[in-house]
């Protein structure tokens, strides 16, 4: 089974039985940012990978 990196992120999160608050609190990524990659918004998702390389 193939799953896009969006479905992959929620399906890890949920199996740690975390709400994206929490995930965002223990990763240090805001919860808006946790939404967006869930939903797979790639603007904001290749602009926040560009920013965290420096």
């Amino acid at each position: 089974m193939h799953l896009k990196i969006e479905r992959l992120i929620e399906e890890l999160r949920l199996k740690k039985e975390l709400t994206q608050a929490q995930l965002s609190e223990e990763s240090g990524i805001g919860q808006p940012m946790i939404s967006r990659l869930e939903i797979g918004d790639q603007d904001r998702v290749q602009q926040y990978l560009l920013l965290i390389r420096f």
